[in-house]
Parts: structure tokens; C-alpha cells; sequence
């Protein structure tokens, strides 16, 4: 059994109700929009101090079909890379117990949520905006505080594009004249189109023209039908036109059904 399964092992935990009822008590509000159905589900993070260390829980609540949650236990005793790693691993269990999760969502709501509470606490707290300096020659200075402590955040952009074996590469399809079938990411409201296209990359400029937020995640060289297939099995996850409010397991589905056509991004 290797750290991380020792870790799991002693830290992980399933919520039943009762457990649940007792955590709602200590909570601001979002629990109980759960048990009282006003919300599927919620995440939410814990922070004990303590002189000698300082401990948090991340936990996951859901009602959709019925009352249950997960916990993870993790400790500053860890570093940072270490407690990024299981966390994205807690995120993929509850994945994995509730399908209807979406996993960069959690792991960025754990984030945020914990670099607000330990910045309450008094340490000074980083994210994502320190990558516009990598490969720079700045210098950082930190106002005094109990310590540093990093909460980067996933980009869905380049997780997705990196799912499909996608990221970084140019996009060259718009010069051969195949219709092709793309998926386009609206950042700001979440929202995937499914669509197809002779230009996806132009279709991509053109709806950047509307929103600079949007971006092409993929496409792939099929026929039309295909098109009209993948709207058929998300047709209850649609909310406009061509957008549907897709997560992460929502797209390896995709992804498995379209892996018999050419990925062409």
C-alpha cells in the first residue's frame, strides 16, 4: 500500500445522514439548501487550528436521489503538491459515486474556499495570477503574514483540450473542406456547443467576436448524424440551441463515442 492508499485509507470517510445532520449544525447555510432539496448538492471546507498544526476537511454533500456525502481529511504536515494531488483524487471518488458532479468544479470550488479561509487566518495566499510571471525574472514580495500557501486553479480550457489530446497544437482543418464536428467551451457560463462546421477554427473566431470566452475544445472528421446523435443523448442536459451544460463525465462519454473518428484539432 503506497502513501497516498495509507492516506485514503485512514482519512476517507462516507457521510450518512445522521453525520450529516450533525455537520449541517457547524455549517452557514449550503448543507441545508441540500437536505432541504432547495439544492442538489454542496461542497464546503473546514479549517481546525490548533497550535501545533493545522488540519481541514474537505467534504461533499449530495440529495438528488438520496441524503449521502464523503470526506477527506488532510494536514499542512503534507505539502502542497502532495494535499493538490489527493484532493484532485477525492474530487474523482465523488466523481465516481455521483456521476452528476463535475470534478474541475469541485476541485476549484476546494480552492477557492480554502485559500478564503486560510487567508482569514492570516497567511498570505496565491493562485492562478502567478502564472503571468513564469519564465520571468520577478521578484516577489510578501507582506507579512503566518505564511505562503498556494490554491492554483484548473483551467477547463486546457484541461479539456488536454483530454482530447488536444492541448497546445495548432489548428490547421479550417484549410481542407470536410464538414467537421467541434465542441466549443463558454467559459464564463459553463456551457459546451456541439455543433459542426466546414471552419471550426473560424466558427471558433467568429463566436469569440460575440465572446472573447469562448473557446474550440475539439473536433473530429464524421458525419452529420453524429451531430444530431450526440444532441439526442444530452437533449436533457440542453439550454439553448446548440449549448448544453456538460461536465467532465458528460465528456468522456463523448469522448468514447467519437474515438472511432478522426480527431482532426
Amino acid at each position: 500500500m503506497n502513501e497516498k492508499e495509507k492516506h485514503f485509507d485512514n482519512n476517507y470517510f462516507e457521510y450518512g445522514r445522521e453525520y450529516i445532520y450533525g455537520l449541517n449544525e457547524q455549517d452557514n447555510g449550503p448543507i441545508n439548501n441540500v437536505i432541504s432539496h432547495l439544492r442538489e448538492h454542496c461542497y464546503g471546507v473546514q479549517i481546525f487550528e490548533d497550535k501545533e498544526y493545522i488540519e481541514y476537511n474537505l467534504f461533499y454533500i449530495d440529495n438528488k436521489y438520496e441524503l449521502g456525502g464523503l470526506g477527506l481529511d488532510l494536514s499542512l504536515k503534507l505539502n502542497n503538491e502532495t494535499r493538490i494531488d489527493y484532493t484532485i483524487e477525492f474530487c474523482k471518488l465523488v466523481n465516481d459515486k455521483y456521476p452528476h458532479s463535475d470534478i474541475i468544479d469541485m476541485f476549484n470550488t476546494f480552492q477557492s474556499q480554502l485559500r478564503s479561509g486560510f487567508e482569514k487566518l492570516g497567511f498570505f495566499t496565491i493562485g492562478n495570477e502567478i502564472s503571468k510571471f513564469k519564465d520571468k525574472n520577478a521578484v516577489a514580495i510578501f507582506p507579512p503574514s503566518k505564511g505562503v500557501m498556494s490554491f492554483s486553479m484548473i483551467e477547463k480550457i486546457d484541461l479539456y483540450r488536454w483530454y482530447f489530446n488536444e492541448n497546445e497544437k495548432d489548428i490547421q482543418t479550417d484549410e481542407t473542406r470536410i464538414k467537421k464536428i467541434y465542441l466549443i467551451l463558454d467559459s464564463v457560463n459553463n456551457l459546451i456547443k456541439i455543433g459542426q462546421s466546414f471552419y471550426p477554427k473560424t466558427r471558433e473566431n467568429t463566436l469569440q467576436g460575440v465572446s472573447p470566452e469562448w473557446d474550440l475544445i475539439t473536433t473530429w472528421i464524421a458525419p452529420s448524424s453524429e451531430e444530431r446523435e450526440l444532441h439526442r443523448r444530452y437533449k436533457h442536459k440542453r439550454k439553448r440551441g446548440e449549448w448544453f451544460d456538460l461536465n467532465f463525465s458528460d465528456l468522456k462519454e463523448i469522448k468514447k463515442y467519437m474515438d472511432r473518428y478522426k480527431n482532426c484539432l
